[in-house]
């Protein structure tokens, strides 16, 4: 028993210095990549990292949905994007602040506020029409993040196209072990908490909860150390829409999501109130510093003491 208790935590220990070293090289090459193809900072988070993060929730999303979980489907989406919100966005605000700087408001607001409004839908069945126009949105998305780019009179050496490939093989290469770094902490961290005895529904609301998140936390926090606050903001917001429109898109093409989606009311209600707050931050405040940081994270853990509460029936 002690052995393996021993054997789960070096494996965690081990797992997370491979996450958060795999992560550091992950911004180390985008940020290659983004002066090739003169991506700002923040797009570079929309494009690169939003995408390559949210690879996890894909996956579970499409699994399920072949197997007709419905819930765990959706559920996944919710709960991942109230991780990113204010899990991965108020931790990172703790590490420095996040300046919104003029040129990037227009943008925060639509994509802000394109995050607040999808979650709606999931409040009604989701056929596989109303997934293909998530996936034209997820298209939309893209295009526009495309056109952030830098103006061509910005001082910026340009790599050679040498440097650039080789960036994007290793980028390719971190993100890969990022991801499964993140899969064998996430293990585990489940099966240390089953050996000590910690209630499935504390593993869920917690564990697993903050496991689906932990690639966005890796790169968020790399990047806040490198001073890459753009990545940052791009990365989570980015994974965001990329949740609601491509997972849940191709999801609901698989299968429709054509379950009692009312089940999913309060995590939407707790999704759209950090919206809010978010939209409050980048609109009225332009930054997110420490004090935004900890809103965020209060909330989130508002969020993870009522699961716990609602699964243990208080």
């Amino acid at each position: 028993m002690e052995s393996m208790v021993y054997g789960a935590a070096s494996v965690l220990a081990l797992s997370i210095a491979f996450l958060f070293k795999s992560s550091d090289w992950a911004i180390e090459n985008a940020v290659v990549i983004a002066r090739y193809f003169r991506l700002s900072e923040m797009a570079t988070g929309f494009l690169l990292f939003s995408v390559a993060t949210s690879l996890p929730e894909l996956v579970v999303s499409l699994i399920a949905s072949a197997q007709n979980q419905v819930g765990i489907s959706v559920g996944n989406v919710i709960g991942s994007n109230i991780a990113d919100l204010g899990l991965v966005l108020g931790a990172s605000a703790l590490f420095g602040v996040i300046l919104i700087i003029k040129g990037d408001l227009v943008t925060l607001t639509k994509i802000v506020f394109l995050s607040s409004f999808l979650p709606l839908i999931m409040l009604f069945p989701i056929s596989p029409f109303i997934g293909v126009v998530l996936l034209l949105v997820f298209v939309w998305f893209a295009y526009f993040s495309l056109n952030s780019r830098l103006s061509p009179q910005t001082s910026m050496e340009r790599p050679r196209v040498d440097a650039a490939l080789r960036c994007s093989s290793y980028f390719l290469i971190s993100v890969v072990v990022l991801l499964v770094s993140s899969h064998f902490a996430v293990d585990s961290a489940v099966r240390l908490a089953t050996l000590l005895g910690i209630s499935k529904a504390f593993m869920g609301a917690t564990i697993i909860a903050v496991g689906t998140s932990l690639p966005e936390l890796a790169v968020n926090i790399s990047a806040m150390k490198r001073k890459k606050t753009g990545i940052a903001v791009g990365n989570v917001l980015g994974s965001c829409i990329v949740n609601l429109t491509l997972v849940l898109g191709l999801a609901s093409i698989i299968n429709p999501l054509a379950a009692n989606m009312g089940a999913f009311f309060n995590l939407v209600v707790f999704l759209l109130i950090i919206n809010a707050v978010l939209l409050y931050f980048v609109q009225r405040k332009k930054k997110l510093g420490f004090n935004e940081g900890i809103v965020l994270l209060g909330l989130y853990v508002i969020f993870l003491l009522s699961s716990i509460l609602i699964e243990l029936k208080f």
